[in-house]
This record gives C-alpha cells, structure tokens and sequence, in this order.
C-alpha cells in the first residue's frame, strides 16, 4: 500500500481506514454514518481518479470555510493522490457534516495561502501546532511563521459553482 498524505487520504474500505490511528477516525465516523461528528473540521471529497477514472473518496482537514467555498491543504505536497485527481478533473462533489454541495477545485494563490493558515493557527493553536511538526515545519506560534507555513503548502479552493 502507497503511503497517503495524513491531512487528506484515499479510503480504500472501512477496514483499513480503522487501521489508521487517529487520522482514520475522521473516515470511519464518516463510513459509520456519523458525519453529523465528524463534520465540523473535516470535508469528504469524492474525486475522480485520474489513473483509473473511479470514483474515490477522501477525508480532508479544512484550513477555511465559508457558506460556498472550503480551503483545504495536501500537508505532504503535491503527490497526495487525491490533490492530483482534483487536478485532473476539478468538478466534483464534497460533504461537510451532512450537507452535500457540487464544487470545483482551484490552486489557492500564495498570499490566500498564508492569510488561511494564520487564521486557521489562531482559531485551532493546538491543532496547527501538532500538525506543522508532523509536516516538518519548525514554528514558534507566531503569525509569521504561519504564514511561511501557508505560503509553502499546496491548498485548494472548494468552491460552488454560480447558479445558472
């Protein structure tokens, strides 16, 4: 099995998502249909895979939210399998909570970036804290070193379509 991206990962079955320690646990309330839990900080992406056009579905932190758009960051890069098929076919679906919307994915620019990251440090320190050491970052809490963190990770941009 390929090692997956921790804030985000492609969920094969129930059973090896349980397997994932504490990073599983956002899946599988979600595979449990518990998403009423697991929705507050988390989205569910199903994206199209760009290898072999199934559908698949992930588990993913959100960085910012608003009424139609969510950011969210591939805290390992590039080479998370769901941030590559978003890239390849950027219309897809996500559920926060038990809401479902139709959104189309986007780069977030450097400066977004950055602004998403220091405000997601400052509503959840304890959070952003444990998850930049796992990323490898070196921070002390501070907002600029934040938003070096923000304008370094790869982030999309979520966001409903206009109505037509």
């Amino acid at each position: 099995m390929k090692a997956r991206d921790i804030m985000g990962f492609t969920e094969p079955n129930l059973r090896l998502s349980e397997g994932r320690g504490a990073f599983g646990l956002p899946a599988m309330l979600t595979r449990l249909r518990a998403a009423g839990l697991s929705g507050r900080g988390f989205v569910v992406l199903d994206h199209v895979c760009r290898e072999t056009g199934r559908v698949r579905r992930s588990t993913v932190e959100i960085v910012a939210r608003s009424v139609d758009v969510v950011i969210v960051a591939a805290g390992f890069g590039v080479a998370s399998d769901w941030f590559q098929d978003l890239e390849c076919h950027p219309d897809t679906t996500v559920r926060i909570g038990r809401r479902a919307m139709a959104v189309r994915a986007e780069r977030v620019d450097a400066e977004a970036r950055s602004q998403a990251m220091t405000t997601y440090a400052r509503q959840h320190p304890a959070a952003a804290r444990r998850l930049t050491r796992l990323m490898g970052f070196a921070v002390d809490g501070t907002d600029v070193d934040y938003r070096a963190v923000g304008a370094a990770l790869h982030m999309l941009r979520l966001q409903s379509p206009p109505p037509a």
